[in-house]
């Protein structure tokens, strides 16, 4: 392989390096999620929702209507979901996707968060500004709302 095809998956893929540097541990540990919301998302998507995937586990929220108003929103009661964690190097990663008819879903933007950068029996309620999901450097305007809990 060449050295300018190396360096094009190291773009597409912005952890590879710090996943080089970290040794990958084996953990036993549960990770809990929960999406309170979405705003700042193209309002031409009527419906909203999210995939989330630690390491082989894959969880999809409720589809949720959008909410009218200046600023589109996306609002989740309550739903959360749990991952158990095995390796210290795994990624959580989340897409939301967003539907404009039945028949039309695109990405919004994604997310990824590294395990080893959580601590044990932290949690943690923040904001996260989405990527885009054609060019991860890019930022979107849509930011999503997790709570997040390392066991």
């Amino acid at each position: 392989m060449s050295q300018g095809h190396k360096d094009d998956w190291r773009i597409q893929n912005p952890f590879q390096n710090v996943k080089d540097e970290v040794p990958n541990t084996p953990v036993n540990a549960q990770l809990l999620v929960q999406v309170f919301y979405c705003s700042g998302f193209d309002p031409a998507f009527e419906k909203v929702y999210c995939i989330f995937s630690l390491e082989k586990q894959q969880a999809r929220s409720q589809t949720i209507n959008k909410k009218e108003g200046k600023d589109p929103r996306a609002e989740w009661s309550s739903e959360g979901f749990s991952f158990d964690v095995t390796q210290s190097r795994a990624l959580l990663t989340l897409t939301i996707w967003g539907k404009q008819t039945e028949d039309s879903v695109a990405s919004i933007g994604s997310l990824c968060i590294p395990i080893y950068q959580l601590n044990k029996d932290e949690k943690i309620d923040k904001e996260y500004t989405l990527r885009s999901a054609q060019d991860y450097k890019k930022k979107t305007k849509a930011i999503i709302k997790l709570g997040i809990r390392y066991l």
